[in-house]
């Protein structure tokens, strides 16, 4: 048995009071917002091992569970921020209405068990489920999975692992306290001043039907020792989420933004809700090999290239803090890196090795 916790604090205070502009060569003035954030977390865990016993080969049987409670704390102070053109004329304005002070909690309970099957020497079954449970969502969560390790008789120096796995995507507190927080006016206006579109409130609700996301995970992994104590390794990653959390703008098209801008007439003072459902999916897929080498402790190195695809139809996060009009949110997650060859080698100076 095991219990933790941990406490975490976070201030940004700007160094002045001048207003926050955003020009096409950069920004200028001060940062619009004050913020304090505390968050705690304690969590208790329970693991037990039943003894071993022999059926079709061995087994050794594993549960446990444990509790998460996490507590969240925000009070945010925005200022106004300001939209520049080239020449420096307005051509947007967001001021910030309500209050920036919040706290939510979650509360979870999880359980699982676990099965390693020793069925020969060479073959190694692992099947599991886990139960999951939180205050947010209130919708219980079952995770199967499965793992596959085999060395086949006449290959020994060949190694072969697949998993196949259900992951539950946990509730992000910052996503669902995002309609206690402070809410956006924007207003656009075109180059004599006028208003052309807006004001605009930015609003945020949480769909009373929501599911628990979820990810499908399957891997397959060969290693094989080569001479000279070499080691290949071919691994294969499928990772696709189904079901996350997305806040989407429920407006009509023809009273949103890119419409009035290309002529509609605008709606004037209306309220953009961003809904929160379950409209979410990212999508990532790897192929990596690599070849590593370990001299006996003196030596030892890596090189390794990874060809990935990572995207999404929600890439940009919608929240007050993010003023980008996003029409289009489809494409490649900011952190996808197609191509990424990495390396690295740990010398030892003065330790007795050979090959």
């Amino acid at each position: 048995m095991e219990f933790a916790g941990n406490f975490t604090h976070a201030t940004a205070i700007p160094q002045g009071s001048q207003t926050y502009e955003i020009t096409p060569d950069g920004n200028d003035g001060n940062y619009y917002a004050s913020t304090r954030r505390d968050a705690q977390r304690s969590q208790g865990i329970l693991n037990y091992f039943l003894p071993a016993f022999q059926f079709f080969g061995e087994h050794q049987l594993k549960a446990g569970g444990d509790i998460v409670r996490i507590d969240y704390q925000q009070a945010i102070n925005r200022g106004p921020i300001e939209y520049l053109d080239g020449a420096g004329n307005l051509v947007r304005t967001i001021r910030f209405a309500g209050s920036g002070r919040l706290n939510r909690g979650n509360r979870k309970g999880e359980t699982y068990f676990q099965d390693s099957w020793r069925v020969r020497p060479w073959l190694q079954i692992e099947a599991g489920l886990r139960t999951e449970q939180d205050s947010v969502v209130g919708r219980p969560r079952i995770s199967p999975r499965a793992r596959l390790a085999v060395t086949p008789p006449s290959l020994e120096k060949l190694r072969i692992s697949a998993t196949i796995t259900r992951i539950s995507d946990p509730a992000n507190l910052l996503l669902f306290t995002r309609p206690l927080d402070r809410s956006a006016v924007s207003t656009f206006y075109d180059i004599g001043g006028n208003v052309i579109y807006g004001p605009v409130t930015s609003a945020f609700t949480i769909s009373s039907d929501l599911k628990n996301p979820y990810a499908d995970v399957a891997a397959v992994t060969l290693e094989r020792e080569l001479p000279r104590e070499l080691l290949a390794r071919i691994q294969f990653l499928r990772r696709h989420l189904y079901d996350g959390f997305s806040y989407v703008n429920q407006l009509p098209a023809s009273q949103q933004v890119p419409a009035v801008l290309g002529g509609a007439p605008n709606p004037e003072p209306v309220t953009a809700d961003y809904l929160l459902g379950n409209l979410r999916e990212d999508h990532y897929d790897s192929a990596e090999i690599s070849l590593s080498q370990q001299l006996k402790g003196r030596l030892e190195w890596t090189v390794s290239y990874t060809r990935t695809r990572a995207v999404s139809n929600a890439v940009i996060e919608q929240s007050i803090d993010q003023p980008l009009i996003v029409t289009a949110n489809t494409g490649a997650l900011p952190w996808d890196t197609p191509n990424r060859l990495l390396s690295w080698a740990i010398f030892r100076p003065g330790v007795t090795s050979g090959l």
